[in-house]
Formats: C-alpha cells, sequence, structure tokens
C-alpha cells in the first residue's frame, strides 16, 4: 500500500523503502521492549538473546 501510493504520488521509491524499513525497526524494537517487560525479562540477558532471535526469526517469515 506505501509503495502503492508512493508510486501515485510520484514518489523516490528508494525512499519510501527508507521510510517502511525505519519503521518496521522500531515498532520491532518496541515490540520486543513490551515482549521481555510483560514476560519479566527485563535484565536477564540471556532471556534477550533468546527473544531478539525469535523477534527476527519471526519478522523474516512474516510478508
Amino acid at each position: 500500500m506505501v509503495f502503492a501510493w508512493s508510486k501515485l504520488t510520484n514518489g523516490d521509491p528508494l525512499f519510501t523503502l527508507s521510510q517502511v524499513a525505519l519503521n518496521d525497526s522500531i515498532m520491532a524494537l518496541s515490540l520486543l521492549r513490551l515482549w521481555l517487560a510483560s514476560a519479566g525479562y527485563l535484565g536477564h540477558h540471556r532471556a534477550v538473546g533468546h527473544l531478539a532471535h525469535s523477534q527476527s526469526c519471526f519478522t523474516s517469515l512474516s510478508p
């Protein structure tokens, strides 16, 4: 949808891609922090690494 809007407004596709990537990165880090807080893992370094890995696997599989 973002790329369709960018094309309709004669936007730069590379700029659009960079903005989408930045937004996705911010959302992934925010969700990771929320998941860690809700699971009570804040402060446990081993759990942070494990959950960060599972988050990256999930985002690489999602369309």
